[in-house]
């Protein structure tokens, strides 16, 4: 593909410049974003040729549409997607389904719900545990093999259990096992396979409570945090390799998890969760496309995380005893 940028200087000179060439060079030395590219390309224009830089952004953002699909576009993509019994999971399928992706694989615990999930969007089932190394050895041995090299793995399947310190050790153990060490077996086997190929892309479902906490759910809360840190040590340490990594962080979505026995989470935690509103998990999907396209690390379908964050990291003191507060208004002490 050659683009053709025309760029006209006040004088009245017009310079042809052939950029694509250059683009695409670059995101596969640097594995940069579009919009990094853009900005790079827009500095450069505007320093060498002196042209007026409202018209270099008409010229750039007309393009960068389809850019951006060279390089991040979900169709014809194989996808293993966990936790697609239900909630954000099925949502998942039926979007990357919708978008032209080659094949989808819904994943579940439970094969009628996986079943479901196939049937509805037309796509793969597949049952598995992700708690248990062996069954996702099991589903990326079996896809690879029978359908094709991995493109995005998504793993999604969460639970909230453990709702403080009391808690028994089972349910600290099982949160670990489903809400972290999914991630690492998924990382293990398929990282290495990716890398030999030139790249892949990781997508992994934590939380908000990953990056700031959850009220009333000790365990969740810390297992999403060790999630977070996961995510970004693949992302750090294999990024120049061409290992794309992707964590989405919510608040609450309307799930079966929302729907949990408060003694697992606790109502003033549901509460805190759905403070900014609760949305649908076609929605949350629908986001999650959009930040796959624009390689985003982080993405968040409650923007109001971005300013909590910003919040706690700049005043830690003041956040912890700010939470403290907002908890005994829930609880009612």
């Amino acid at each position: 593909m050659s683009i053709n940028f025309t760029v006209w200087q006040a004088q009245g000179i017009v310079f042809i410049v052939t950029l694509a060439e250059k683009i695409r060079a670059s995101g596969e030395r640097s594995k940069v974003t579009w919009n990094q590219r853009y900005q790079l390309i827009h500095a450069r224009l505007h320093r060498n040729l002196l042209v007026k830089p409202a018209i270099v952004q008409n010229t750039l953002v007309a393009s960068s549409q389809s850019l951006e699909t060279v390089f991040v576009e979900i169709n014809q993509k194989i996808i293993v997607v966990t936790g697609a019994g239900s909630g954000i999971g099925r949502a998942l399928v039926e979007k990357f389904t919708a978008e032209g992706a080659k094949q989808v694989i819904a994943v579940d615990i439970d094969a009628a719900n996986a079943a479901e999930t196939a049937r509805a969007s037309a796509c793969l089932a597949m049952t598995a545990d992700v708690a248990c190394e062996a069954d996702m050895i099991r589903v990326i041995d079996d896809v690879e093999t029978q359908v094709g090299p991995i493109d995005l793995f998504c793993s999604n399947a969460g639970l909230a259990a453990g709702p403080s310190e009391q808690s028994p050790d089972q349910e600290w153990q099982i949160s670990w096992d489903v809400n972290v060490m999914a991630h690492v077996y998924a990382a293990r086997h398929l990282v290495p396979r990716m890398i030999k190929r030139g790249g892949g892309y990781l997508l992994n479902t934590a939380s908000a409570a990953g990056l700031l906490n959850q009220i009333g759910g000790a365990a969740y809360g810390v297992t999403k945090h060790a999630a977070v840190g996961f995510g970004e040590w693949l992302a750090l340490t294999y990024g120049h390799q061409g290992i794309k990594v992707s964590l989405l962080c919510p608040q609450a979505v309307r799930t079966a998890m929302t729907a949990v026995d408060p003694d697992q989470l606790g109502t003033e935690g549901l509460q805190a969760a759905a403070g900014d509103g609760m949305l649908e998990a076609n929605v949350v999907a629908d986001i999650v496309a959009h930040g796959l396209k624009q390689e985003s690390f982080l993405i968040l379908p409650h923007p109001e995380v971005t300013e909590y964050m910003q919040r706690k990291t700049a005043d830690y003191d003041r956040w912890i005893k700010g939470m403290n507060r907002f908890h005994q208004s829930l609880a009612g002490d």
